[in-house]
């Protein structure tokens, strides 16, 4: 129970970090670790994300991927372990009330050999 505690603080921590990020997107110039040279950021979404996540660690390790992903302007389908579905589908939920257009987070739950090596394979 400690250790789901900690990891659901690790996602919140995850998901604020990617937030932030995002304010810094829009051709930001931040600070160059040369002074003779000059850092420009520039966003480009890739369109859709898949994210494969394993069964230790579902949020945390989602988190890390999810998060930036959702904020740098992506859409995710978000492949949780088998055992750790319920987890997720909870999450999306929690996501779903947060005011983001329908369809931005995807959770597709099922056996990994079969869906979590679609979203893999597929070509786009």
């Amino acid at each position: 129970l400690a250790e789901s505690a900690d990891e659901v603080d690790e996602l919140v921590v995850y998901f604020r970090s990617a937030g932030e990020d995002a304010t810094r997107l829009a051709g930001a110039a931040p600070p160059s670790v040369s002074p003779d040279r000059r850092a420009l950021l520039r966003r480009v979404p890739l369109g859709v994300v898949g994210v494969v996540v394993p069964w230790n660690w579902p949020y945390t390790m989602a988190a890390e991927l999810v998060a930036p992903a959702l904020a740098a302007g992506n859409t995710v389908v978000w492949v949780p372990a088998p055992s750790t579905s319920a987890c997720s589908l909870l999450l999306a939920e929690v996501v779903s009330e947060a005011d983001w257009p329908p369809g931005v987070l995807n959770v597709v739950a099922g056996d990994g050999p079969e869906v979590g090596d679609a979203v893999v394979g597929h070509p786009l």
